[in-house]
């Protein structure tokens, strides 16, 4: 093939691989949205009251991260827990377990778990609700507001 024909059908091939590549990445957003609801639906927490579930495929990682949540009551707290697995593997990279305390959200009070595991598997200790929400979000594109 000459180079005037190989020009202009290589310029027009690679005008369509961004068309290809969103068109895999929603499929694979739609694959792990699909794995979450499955993850979720296993894990029993569809029965929880006050309990759902947020989804992100990260294309760097190529994982699908789901955080959990569910609240509970006991006495007179309510307590907010998030798990943040890998939907395909299972593995736990988070989690949060924190309670409302007399005159405090659950926001303002110190949690009684509050961890991430980064992908390398260093693990890190947060301190706070909106500290542990920050974390999910930079980590594993997850925006539980």
């Amino acid at each position: 093939m000459n180079l005037r024909v190989a020009a202009p059908v290589l310029a027009i091939a690679l005008s369509l691989v961004p068309a290809f590549a969103r068109a895999a990445s929603l499929q694979l957003q739609g694959l792990c949205a699909s794995q979450a609801r499955a993850a979720f639906k296993s894990g029993g927490w569809e029965t929880g009251p006050l309990a759902g579930f947020i989804n992100h495929y990260d294309d760097t990682s190529n994982k699908c991260f789901v955080a959990i949540l569910f609240t509970t009551s006991g006495g007179e707290s309510l307590w907010r827990n998030v798990i943040v697995i890998d939907a395909n593997e299972g593995t736990t990279y988070a989690t949060y377990f924190g309670h409302t305390v007399s005159n405090k959200e659950y926001v303002e009070a110190t949690p009684m778990e509050c961890r991430v595991t980064n992908l390398s598997g260093e693990d890190i200790q947060c301190h706070s609700n909106a500290e542990f929400d920050k974390m999910i979000y930079d980590k594993f594109g997850l925006n539980l507001k």
